[in-house]
């Protein structure tokens, strides 16, 4: 063993094996298996143990420390190589010694980045370009990452260097893994650490997303404001909940929200007396707000309720007992006029922590508090006012945050509202579970601004501090055409935010409770590129890479935001960062129009009707039956498909698929010409059909008896040609 240390890092080389170690007094050790996989001069190859010899050595440098190791007895068109692992204060670097300009060299390894690297490690790529939003459903990697982050901790591993890098995943291993093709006339690796990136970058308090309450996966439910408005009572939560739970229950909708109706019914900021946050409009509501969330717990969902806990529509009788507690009556405002002053310490000593226990003895588990940036602006303009002055607003507020987050618990969901500026929408990031990150929607020009823009800024966010709430998603014809209801499904759906619906929903028309349910639920998704984005062309791309453990796949969704018809090309290699190398085809699935687009293996052409988007699965190309495309979720196999095998001896395509009972469930097909499909059975004895959709193309449509999961096997026969 030869060993180096400097600072936090150390390396160690086994002569045993010829492999190295990195590992940082932080994280521990985070590469192993590091060796020269291969050195290659044109139709030359080599390999290590085509060396005879190994000399190691240890030295000091001013700023570090190097390792070096140098083989020799090689094959004669290379008998000497070397290489060079040398650490500083941020990284260590390797360099490929003594191989001439025209050899290549091939390092491998494998990356232990994160406790939890198949769900809280993500592959993702630094300082990238492009105008397509990059997201993940499981530890996907594509052809342009080159580091790992690791959002338990805010830290990434950077890979940069003179040659190509490639990341994957390691089903077996349970570990990301590395390439790196060193050439050129400097053959050279190098891996960075960066520790609190986020809180760094876009200097934001980071806390890793909090998954102990109710939601795993983004909140999928109704809400009253953008359905009824101020026609919000008992009456419709309740008729709106029992919908819900018959219709829209088994595809993930759980969640009931009452928003701000239940002690508003104005803009002015002003209500009747009696009306205000520890007291609901018994007129709307004349069994109390205990009663609507036992009703909602009765049908199994998860009852959702709407708060200003910095203002109130009256002076509350706990105002009117401490005058003091009052900062500021303002003439007119939206939310509530009479502010308390998150300063004063009976306002967080008692009024905050009786806000919310009334919320919790009313029976509610889950909050979105609103006024945010009402409240911060606020404390700006009256800072004289304050009790302690020596305290910023946004300390303020975040001190009254963090009192109501004592007071609810960490298993309870809490929705920061609304996401008019960075400021709100972050400054408590670590408070809160989930964030509003635009304004209010209901027409499409509301969509276009306050959901697709603000969604390409602020999906960095989304699934490593909190959950990114695009706001309600509604599809009712008074705001949209069907072009449009089905643009906004397939936007929310292939990127994992949350789904609130914004419609009445026993008024839906079936169309359009149809769109829900593919885009429902909302599936485990996180950002591949940490960056923000910000919109240049006419229309948006989508690019979700799929890693499962059995296949990987990508689903794209392009939209067009305009009311003209357009034209798009994209390039797989340089636009969806598919590896187009080794002539790979790749097969096209139009998942809304259920039509195979054929095999693609350079670009791709859409026309894109006004308002319109095209969702497609883009599949590589296999020599044996393989899925191209599921009929359950918009992602096409990524929430649905849970296992799926090739046995080739049986000539047999077995899988396990959630399923909704009573509905049919399409599993479309590629098979190759020398194949033959002869017959479908699901272990249940669910009811199957084959349909012959197009030369190759084949659908088996399953009807199961109950929602849950259904096991499937699909055979062949080769044939002989």
């Amino acid at each position: 063993m030869t060993y180096v240390n400097y600072k936090r890092f150390s390396v160690e080389y086994d002569q045993s094996c010829n492999a190295f170690v990195c590992t940082d007094a932080a994280s521990g050790r985070f590469l192993s298996g590091g060796h020269i996989a291969k050195i290659m001069s044109g139709d030359r190859v080599a390999c290590i143990s085509d060396y005879s010899k190994v000399v190691t050595s240890a030295d000091s440098l001013p700023d570090g420390r190097k390792l070096t190791v140098r083989y020799e007895d090689g094959p004669d068109w290379q008998p000497v190589l070397g290489m060079e692992l040398r650490i500083d204060k941020d990284g260590i670097t390797l360099t490929a010694l003594y191989a001439v300009h025209d050899t290549d060299v091939l390092i491998e390894g494998d990356l232990h980045w994160g406790e939890d690297p198949e769900s809280s490690t993500y592959a993702v790529r630094l300082d990238g370009g492009g105008h397509a939003l990059r997201a993940a459903h499981g530890p996907a990697a594509s052809k342009s990452d080159n580091a790992l982050y690791d959002r338990r901790r805010d830290s990434v591993l950077h890979l940069t260097g003179s040659g190509s890098i490639r990341l994957a995943f390691d089903w077996e291993k349970g570990c990301y893994t590395f390439s790196s093709l060193l050439y050129g006339s400097t053959k050279r690796l190098r891996l960075v650490v960066r520790d609190s990136y986020y809180a760094t970058r876009f200097s934001v308090p980071h806390r890793p997303i909090n998954k102990s309450h109710q939601f795993p996966t983004p909140p999928v439910g109704w809400m009253t404001w953008y359905s009824v408005q101020f026609g919000a009572s008992e009456k419709t939560v309740l008729e709106n909940a029992r919908w819900l739970a018959a219709h829209l229950k088994d595809y993930g909708a759980t969640c009931i929200w009452v928003d701000w109706e239940w002690y508003h019914s104005n803009f002015v900021g002003q209500e009747s007396p009696g009306i205000d946050i520890f007291n609901p409009n018994r007129e709307r509501y004349p069994n109390g707000l205990k009663h609507v969330s036992d009703e909602i717990r009765k049908l199994g969902l998860i009852p959702a309720l709407w708060i200003a806990a910095t203002d109130d529509t009256n002076k509350n009788r706990m105002m009117q007992e401490h005058e003091d507690w009052i900062l500021v009556e303002l003439p007119r405002w939206w939310c509530g006029r009479w502010f308390v002053d998150p300063t004063h310490p009976g306002v967080l000593s008692e009024y905050i922590p009786a806000v919310f226990r009334q919320l919790l003895d009313w029976g509610f588990e889950v909050f979105k508090w609103d006024d945010l940036p009402g409240a911060l602006n606020t404390y700006d303009r009256h800072h004289d006012r304050f009790y302690n002055r020596d305290i910023s607003s946004e300390q303020a507020l975040r001190e009254v945050v963090r009192i109501a987050r004592g007071i609810i618990g960490e298993n309870r969901y809490m929705m920061s509202c609304s996401g008019e500026t960075t400021r709100a929408i972050t400054f408590a990031a670590d408070y809160f579970d989930g964030a509003r990150i635009g304004g209010d929607i209901f027409n499409w020009g509301e969509f276009v601004s306050e959901c697709i823009d603000k969604v390409l800024k602020y999906y960095v966010y989304h699934n490593v501090l909190w959950y990114a709430d695009a706001d309600n998603l509604v599809v009712r014809s008074e705001h949209n055409n069907m072009e449009q209801a089905r643009t906004r499904a397939s936007f929310y759906g292939l990127l994992g935010l949350p789904i609130t619906l914004g419609d009445n929903l026993p008024d839906l028309e079936e169309d359009r409770v149809e769109l829900l349910k593919r885009a429902l639920p909302a599936i485990d998704v996180h950002p591949m590129e940490i960056r923000q984005i910000v919109r240049d062309t006419p229309y948006v791309v989508i690019n979700l890479s799929v890693a499962k453990a059995f296949d990987s796949w990508n689903v794209i969704d392009v939209l067009n935001t305009t009311d003209a018809t357009i034209d798009v090309r994209l390039r797989l290699s340089e636009d969806l960062d598919i590896d187009t190398s080794c002539a790979k085809a790749y097969i096209m699935y139009d998942y809304w129009e259920q039509t195979c687009l054929g095999v693609c293996r350079d670009s791709l052409d859409l026309t894109l009707p006004a308002y319109g988007s095209k969702v497609i699965r883009i599949s590589e190309v296999r020599e044996h039956p393989q899925v191209i495309s599921t009929s359950r979720h918009v992602s096409q196999g990524a929430y649905d498909i849970d296992s799926l095998e090739w046995d080739d001896a049986e000539c047999r395509l077995s899988g396990t698929s959630k399923v909704i009972g009573g509905e049919a469930y399409r599993i479309v097909l590629h098979v190759p010409a020398k194949y033959e499909l002869v017959g479908a059975v699901t272990h249940s004895g669910a009811s199957t059909a084959i349909i012959d959709q197009d030369s190759g193309v084949w659908v088996v449509e399953v009807v199961p008896d109950r929602t849950g999961t259904e096991d499937w096997d699909i055979n062949f026969e080769k044939q002989d040609r």
